[in-house]
């Protein structure tokens, strides 16, 4: 009965609670109270598929035709299935529509079937799982795996569901786990068994009977709630580092012995991988609205067509009977005739509009992103200063050896080594194991890179190198500069009192989360944390004799102090996280056997916790001036600070402590409370000053995005002092510029101080006018202050927000964002980072030290932020040139080939007659005109990448205007008057003089519609042409190529007898009045608008025009003076 409610209650959307696990539920001697335990669980089979064999082709389409353009040629597939109003047969309209749909079928079915690939090869992962009826361990594929199963993961293996760990192989019952898939840290992370079965044997395990509760399902990865009961028991928690995550690996250990918890969609990987928010380009939007725009145009030329076809069957056609039929006499009566015209022209006319556009853009996107990945001073070899031979390297080479990794590498050193001393050359690594390229997650806003306004960007990690190097220390009012050099043992050795430094090298040594790895041969001690700065710390202690060894889940730490062990018992660890922005430890020294309480953090947070005593004395004062000072350096700044803790407190609060930990629900609340109370009356011990040097090349990267028109935010958690220094060092702050600083402690001051800068900036006289605000005002600015912020902030040269939180970080992305209507740009490499770069219009990532949930979060992500520079004005200037010319191109050809067909209708007395045949109709977007708009999205370029680097005020040109409606107007123009030349032209040929055919025949409406679509056909090639300023032999071949095509298809449909065109083409060649009118009307028709870009270009060039130029005539400088050297030689 109680599990057949546990399945009802599982049933409910929304629950409470998460059942209650069995260990081992295949013990469970009642098939049936089995079936309904496993079934109040999720499967383990993972599914990322949006498609199955069986709804491919329907889903597919059903996806297909929620775009407005595929509905639209439905509607006209379908009028052209009715004789009476279909202008032509339905393979003209049926054949480009099932062309389109197929292509972006394929591209969908290819991606599904990548992901199926994927999901295969993960459910079919063998595991050991026990089996209570064999008495023994037996291999099952992951799909089949269950909530409650026994399992052995071994080494290497990762974990195919969440799993709670009872047992290790290591005898402390530690395991080294590897979670790059999950948040992208390759260092190692110790976890532990359950304090209740680490100690126990493997037959034990199997034989336990223990229940264990958790909490819902969630997608948090560093946060766990849970208790186990074994049998006869009390309760004993369950935290994070006793839960095992699916896409995790087990390194470094035998096996482990664990219980699932969470399966397929419950576990937390699952439910994190959540699509990102759909972004699209501003130049995608215009394209729709310009679809609009000529889908009205065409209406109004339906709509005229119907108004004059309908006179001219009242006034004309019934009183002419050379136009009765004789077969059916009786005529349409006018409203009849008015429905079958509009319907008529309605699909005469659908092809103004281009079928093909979207795919196209899409296909072009994806390789456009490609040219991105594959850009070589984009890559590792950039970044790490290798030098690049593009003859004889490519992209796609998957491991390549590295030259030299010393300049961004710190190695670790050795126990009481010296940082000056490295480790060996052998030791080097010589493969760079990272990201060796940039990747594009959404190639959707390629054309977006190059209208963007503002940059937001961290700091740590984004700007600076995120590899923590120890700079100095203040303790007790005294700074040591050569901290790293063992200066601290050297006091120590000489000065008698020097309890201060001993308990700061203590604080040091034991307060992190550092793992140590020894290696067994070289006895050198190598660091591994998530925080880089923690490994610093234990460095410098390293350096100064306090060398921390190991610790154990048994509750041991180990520390090497001048060569003797000392071993303390961890009684607690309060982990650091963004909201405490502290981590503090409670441990017993086992030689004295007292407690201590040993804390580092933010300054912010530290100095509110120190006893009064420390609160008001003169060392504090001292190392607060010793802070501002290592602050306007651009060090990192952490508080260290201790007290001791008598037993009896340290019981009554251990005791609150427990009570915590076993809560399911509210457990994070409750263990933030009593952790609070024991962060408390702690006594200062000093500060420490970590340097994080900016990353090469990043002046110069702020400095071209500033003189590109580009407005630069910095937003970092830093102190004011150290993110205004660091503002000077990256070019962001001019050095004597004026600086206006908004600090706030209330919503009244905030106001006031407000308008006071306002009134500051309105007697500045100068252009390069900087402000800084701090955290804790932007919290007053978002309870109502936001426009008169924007205002003040909008008007300034650069911005810098410190001490700002993650979603402080969002807020003023979005703020900027909706307010000004500007492209906002959001760069950063952590966790933190996250939500400012989703908020943003373009997100992107860095490659860094603090994993890739960034660069996974992102819309590019690349290897360092002087690349962004880069990809901004290169690959964004591209991707906009070559999209605009693809659009206006694809527009261009539709408009000036089929507006033929309207102006035709005013000789064949609006009866809907086409002018050219029904196979050029068919292949002209499908085959003839299809692969010009391709590749001039593909290769096209204005302007040599050497001269858009060395000239930043090029992004302005198309940052603005470059796409935009009227730049379409006028294409669209151009096309109209293009389009009445031909046809007119061809008008007054046939007006004046009788074309023959070569046997002898007058020319009809045949020969005129072949001569039309010949001339019409090779103007707009010949225009895509000319309008290509980048050729290549790519390029020679298709478009040369798709000229004869053209000629083939006209030949081949002119060879059928049963066509009504039988012969007409091959006609046609045989006249020389034939090839004298293709030429004059080509002629005739790109002369004029080449006339004017020709004049536009000489007297009212743009800077890149003239640029460019100057490059070319260097280039052919250069050529020659080479060809001369090589003749005298």
């Amino acid at each position: 009965m109680r599990i057949t409610n546990l399945v009802k209650k599982r049933k409910k959307r929304f629950h409470d609670s998460y059942p209650l696990i069995h260990v081992n539920p295949s013990s469970i001697e009642n098939p049936n109270h089995q079936h309904l335990f496993h079934k109040s669980f999720c499967k383990n089979e993972i599914t990322t598929t949006k498609y199955t064999r069986y709804n491919f082709i329907f889903k597919n389409l059903f996806e297909q035709f929620k775009r407005l353009t595929n509905i639209y040629f439905l509607v006209i597939c379908i009028i052209t299935f009715i004789p009476e109003v279909s202008p032509f047969d339905q393979t003209t309209t049926i054949i480009p529509l099932v062309f389109v749909l197929t292509i972006t079928a394929i591209k969908e079915g290819y991606e599904d079937y990548q992901r199926y690939k994927a999901d295969n090869k993960s459910n079919k992962r063998e595991f050991l799982i026990y089996s209570a009826e064999k008495k023994e361990f037996e291999k099952k594929q992951s799909k089949h795996i269950k909530v409650g199963d026994l399992i052995k993961v071994e080494n290497n293996q990762p974990f195919p569901s969440d799993l709670v760990f009872l047992k290790s192989s290591l005898e402390d019952g530690l395991c080294y786990v590897e979670t790059s898939q999950l948040d992208g840290e390759s260092n190692l992370k110790i976890y532990r068994a359950s304090s209740k079965t680490y100690g126990m044997t493997d037959e034990e395990i199997i034989n336990l009977n223990a229940g264990i509760q958790c909490e819902i399902p969630n997608h948090n990865l560093y946060r766990f709630h849970g208790s186990i009961q074994v049998e006869g028991e009390d309760l004993s928690p369950l935290d994070e580092k006793n839960l095992l995550l699916r896409g995790a690996a087990l390194r470094n250990t035998g096996y482990i012995l664990g219980v699932v918890i969470y399966c397929g969609k419950d576990t937390k990987l699952s439910l994190n991988q959540k699509n990102p928010p759909s972004k699209f380009s501003s130049v995608e939007k215009k394209i729709s609205k310009s679809v609009i725009g000529i889908f009205a145009f065409k209406m109004c030329l339906v709509v005229v067509s119907t108004i004059l076809g309908a006179l001219f069957q009242k006034n004309t056609a019934s009183n002419s009977w050379y136009l009765w039929n004789p077969i059916d006499p009786d005529i349409d009566s006018l409203a009849i005739s008015i429905v079958k015209t509009f319907f008529t022209y309605f699909a005469l006319l659908s092809f103004l509009v281009p079928m093909s556009l979207m795919v196209t853009l899409e296909v072009v996107k994806v390789s456009q992103s490609k040219f991105m990945q594959w850009d070589l001073n984009m890559s590792y070899k950039e970044k790490f200063n290798v030098p690049i031979d593009y003859e004889t390297q490519s992209p796609k080479d998957k491991e390549v050896e590295m030259v030299d990794l010393k300049q961004s590498i710190t190695p670790n050193s050795g126990e009481g080594s010296s940082s000056k001393n490295p480790v060996k050359e052998e030791e080097q690594p010589k493969k760079y194991k990272g990201p060796k390229y940039m990747s594009v997650n959404n190639s959707n806003l390629n054309d977006e890179l190059a209208q963007v306004n503002y940059v937001f960007s961290d700091k740590t990690g984004t700007l600076t190198e995120n590899r923590m190097v120890f700079s100095k220390c203040s303790i007790k009012g005294q700074v040591f500069n050569r901290a790293m050099e063992g200066e601290l043992n050297e006091f120590i050795q000489k000065v008698e009192d020097s309890q201060h430094v001993k308990d700061f090298l203590m604080v040091m040594g034991l307060c992190h989360m550092v793992i140590s790895e020894t290696n067994q041969e070289t006895n050198v001690i190598k660091y591994q944390s998530q925080s880089p700065d923690e490994i610093s710390l234990c460095d410098c202690a390293r350096e100064n004799q306090y060398t921390f060894l190991n610790r154990t889940t048994s509750g041991h730490m180990e520390l090497r102090v001048n060569g003797e062990l000392r071993r303390y018992q961890l009684l607690s660890t309060m982990d650091f996280n963004s909201e405490r922005r502290r981590m503090s430890v409670l441990v017993r020294d086992l030689e004295t056997l007292k407690i201590f309480l040993f804390s580092k953090g933010a300054d912010s947070v530290m100095i509110d916790r120190l006893c009064d005593k420390d609160r008001v004395s003169d060392i504090l004062e001292k190392t607060k001036q010793d802070i501002m000072e290592f602050a306007t350096e651009g060090l990192r700044i952490l508080i260290l600070g201790m007290k001791e803790v008598d037993e009896e407190e340290f019981q009554h609060w251990y005791e609150e402590l427990r009570v915590a930990q076993v809560q399911i629900n509210d457990r994070h609340q409750e263990l933030e409370r009593v952790h609070d109370i024991m962060e408390r009356d702690l006594h200062l011990v000093g500060c420490t000053a970590i340097e994080d040097k900016l990353q090469d090349g990043v002046p110069e990267t702020i400095e071209y995005l500033i003189n590109s028109n580009i407005k630069v935010w910095i937003i970092t958690g830093d102190k004011q002092e150290t993110a205004i220094n660091i503002g000077h060092s990256c070019r962001l702050l001019s050095q004597g510029a004026p600086l206006m600083i908004l600090n706030a402690h209330d919503m009244v001051g905030c106001r006031e101080s407000l308008e006071q800068l306002k009134q500051m900036y309105k007697q500045i006289e100068a252009d390069q006018v900087s402000m800084v605000v701090d955290g804790v005002t932007l919290t007053y600015i978002f309870m109502g202050l936001q426009n008169e912020f924007l205002e003040l902030a909008t008007k300034c040269h650069s911005v810098i927000c410190c001490k700002a939180t993650p979603l402080q970080k969002a807020l003023v992305v979005n703020l900027v964002k909706k307010s000004t209507g500007k492209t906002c740009l959001a760069i950063g490499d952590g966790a933190n980072d996250v939500s400012m770069i989703q908020e943003a219009q373009i997100g992107v990532g860095v490659y860094g030290n603090e994993g890739t949930q960034a660069s996974r979060a992102s819309d590019y992500a690349i290897l360092r932020f002087r690349h962004l520079s880069r990809l901004l004005a290169v690959h964004g200037r591209y991707s906009i040139l070559r999209n605009t010319q693809c659009i206006q191109y694809s527009f261009y050809k539709n408009m000036t080939f089929f507006f033929v067909e309207f102006l035709y209708s005013f000789h064949n007395g609006f009866s809907a007659q086409t002018l050219y045949s029904q196979w050029l109709i068919t292949v002209f977007n499908t085959v003839v005109t299809a692969t010009q708009p391709y590749l001039m999205a593909l290769f096209e370029k204005d302007v040599h990448e050497s001269v858009i680097e060395k000239n930043p005020h090029l992004y302005k040109e198309v940052q603005e205007g470059y796409f935009t409606y009227w730049t379409i107007c006028k294409s669209l123009m151009g096309s109209l008057f293009q389009s009445i030349l031909m046809y007119f032209g061809l008008y007054l040929l046939f007006r004046e003089i009788d074309l023959l055919g070569s046997d002898g025949i007058v020319g009809g409406k045949l020969i005129m519609g072949s001569i039309a679509g010949a001339y019409g056909i090779l103007a707009i090639q010949f225009f895509a042409a000319i309008e290509t300023k980048t050729w290549n032999i790519i390029t020679h071949i298709f478009y040369w190529a798709s000229m004869v095509v053209y000629v083939l298809v006209a030949l081949v449909e002119c060879s059928f007898p049963t066509l009504p065109n039988y012969y007409v083409y091959q006609s046609n060649l045989q006249t020389f009045q034939f090839y004298l009118m293709v030429v004059l009307m080509i002629v005739m028709v790109l002369v004029p608008h080449y006339s004017l870009k020709f004049l536009r270009r000489q007297l009212f060039p743009i800077e890149s025009e003239i640029l460019q130029e100057q490059y070319l005539q260097r280039q052919l400088e250069a050529r020659k003076l080479t060809e001369s050297s090589s003749r005298m030689v």
